[in-house]
This record gives structure tokens, C-alpha cells and sequence, in this order.
């Protein structure tokens, strides 16, 4: 196995653990010593790839937004459908990456939520590298369908972003809490429960209000 292999799948190791560790007490409250003790990482593994642990939790966000990103662009609109049906299955698709991951979600949240500036602006570059991603396939979405539309792109976008930003997290960060207490029943019934409420602000948006 060539060095680059070898450093490629060791860091994938070390990352998916931190990411694990992570989402369980939080990035303030995690401790690299037990990460390491618990996963069978050597320290000097892990420092040689990893300055601190700013440094690891950097990487571990760029690993969850590659995913994030790769899954969104794989998306493809059927022409042949409305705007409603593509936008249903696009959606669909998000709420399953985070509810198969329910603990890079969780890592997500915490970031969102990160009092460290300094922490903050290293991450900047991947969240917006997630919005410009999620911005052009959304409107690609919508223009697949040749409809008119009455308002501007960024208009369109911003609407439809609060939407998924505060319709998401509310319902999904259910969703982590029910994993926690090993309720699957409970994590399917959030899922329906989201991408119904989707189904429906989409409607009206796209119809309106008597949709």
C-alpha cells in the first residue's frame, strides 16, 4: 500500500472517531487522550496529523460537509416531473444523510453554535461552501421545471433556506435525541413528520396559501 493510501485511510480513522467523540460530549468537553485511548489511536499518530484539537475538529467538519456537498451535487432533477415532486425527492434526500448520520448532525449543531471566533471564522469557508452548493442545485431544481417565477433567485433562496435551516434542525435534532434513547420507531415517525411539513410549506410556496 502506497505512504498517500496509508495516510488517506488514517486519517479517515482518526476523523470518524473524533467525529463519534465529538457529538457525544460536545467539542469543548471532548479530551483527545480518551478519543485515542478509546479507538486504539496512538497519540503521536494523531498529533502528526493533527496540530490540536482545533485542527482535528476543522478536518472532521470538511470530511462531513464533503459528504454533505457530494450528495447534493449527485442529485439530478427529472425534467419530466414538477418542481414539487423533484424538490420532495431532493429533500428527501437530506433528511436521510443526517438521519443515517445522525452524529455528524450533532456535530454540526455544535459548531453552529460555537462561542470560539477565532474556531468560527476556520469554518467559514465550509459553510459557505455548503450554501453555495445547496443554492445552485435548489435553483437548478426550480428552473428545471421551465415555470415562471415571480421572484428573484436570491429571494427565492432565502426563503426557501430559513425553511430548511430552522425546519431541519428542530425536527432532526429530535431525531438524535430519539437515537440516543434507542427509539427507532420514534426516529422514523420525526422522519415522516419532517418531510411532510416539508411537502406542505412547499406547496404553499409553490401555490399558495389554499394550497
Amino acid at each position: 500500500m502506497k505512504q498517500e493510501e496509508k495516510n488517506r485511510r488514517s486519517r479517515e480513522c482518526i476523523e470518524e472517531a473524533a467525529i463519534r467523540s465529538f457529538a457525544r460530549q460536545g467539542p469543548d468537553n471532548a479530551n483527545l487522550n480518551q478519543l485515542c485511548r478509546e479507538n486504539g489511536i496512538s497519540k503521536g499518530k494523531l498529533y502528526h496529523y493533527y496540530a490540536s484539537k482545533d485542527d482535528l475538529l476543522v478536518a472532521c467538519v470538511q470530511r462531513i460537509v464533503d459528504r454533505l456537498v457530494a450528495g447534493i451535487c449527485a442529485f439530478s432533477p427529472d425534467p419530466e416531473q414538477g418542481v414539487a415532486t423533484n424538490l420532495h425527492v431532493y429533500y428527501k434526500e437530506r433528511i436521510d444523510f443526517w438521519y443515517d448520520d445522525p452524529e455528524a448532525l450533532s456535530l454540526i449543531w455544535y459548531c453552529l453554535h460555537l462561542t470560539n471566533e477565532a474556531l468560527r471564522s476556520r469554518l467559514t469557508e465550509q459553510r459557505h461552501r455548503f450554501d453555495a452548493c445547496m443554492k445552485d442545485k435548489t435553483l437548478e431544481i426550480i428552473h428545471t421545471a421551465h415555470e415562471r417565477v415571480n421572484v428573484s433567485d436570491e429571494e427565492l433562496y432565502s426563503t426557501m433556506r430559513v425553511m430548511y435551516n430552522h425546519l431541519l434542525i428542530q425536527y432532526m435534532h429530535r431525531v438524535v435525541d430519539l437515537k440516543a434513547e434507542g427509539d427507532t420507531a420514534g426516529m422514523e415517525r420525526e422522519r415522516q413528520e419532517l418531510l411532510h411539513r416539508y411537502d406542505r410549506f412547499i406547496q404553499i410556496l409553490l401555490y399558495g396559501i389554499l394550497a
